[in-house]
């Protein structure tokens, strides 16, 4: 909860309380693994695996949006048996991420394939590419994005882009 900035410590609000939800976006390219896994971990308290342990640590659940481009790097991203670098490994944190997806506390939102600008594509297209990365998703983490909460991809929305994800 907010403290600050709304609510009985501030002027603007007279006491009311904020709700907030975490979400965490996430887009690369595929990448070759020596590029992907300084990004899970840069072995100096920085990476993807930082979001993960905080939400676990605190018990606060979120949402996250991760493209299958992004996912199949991560997958892709595997770190050599017996290497003093495993915690960069990127199909372990992905498991890891399946488990949060199950244990309830990442709830993995809807997704097109790699973050295409939906109003310059058809709508058949888009239902192609989100059937596709529902696909991908589903077989990385073992669990179907949700079908009720889409990752718009572009900060441009508007009504015609709207439809084609309520489509």
């Amino acid at each position: 909860m907010l403290t600050h900035f709304v609510g009985r410590n501030a002027d603007n609000d007279r006491g009311k309380r904020v709700k907030i939800m975490s979400v965490v976006h996430g887009n690369q390219a595929i990448q070759p693994g020596s590029v992907t896994q300084p990004l899970i971990n840069t072995g100096g308290g920085a990476g993807y695996y930082r979001v993960l342990d905080a939400h676990q640590a605190f018990n606060v659940p979120f949402a996250l949006h991760v493209t299958p481009t992004l996912a199949s790097a991560i997958q892709w991203a595997k770190v050599a048996s017996g290497s003093p670098n495993a915690f960069k490994d990127g199909p372990a944190l992905n498991t890891r991420i399946g488990s949060l997806i199950g244990a309830g506390t990442i709830d993995l939102l809807g997704s097109t394939f790699s973050d295409h600008m939906l109003g310059y594509f058809t709508s058949a297209y888009t239902g192609d590419n989100v059937g596709l990365a529902n696909s991908f998703l589903s077989s990385i983490y073992g669990y179907a994005p949700s079908s009720a909460v889409f990752w718009t991809p572009e900060r441009v929305s508007r009504f015609a882009v709207l439809q084609k994800v309520a489509a």
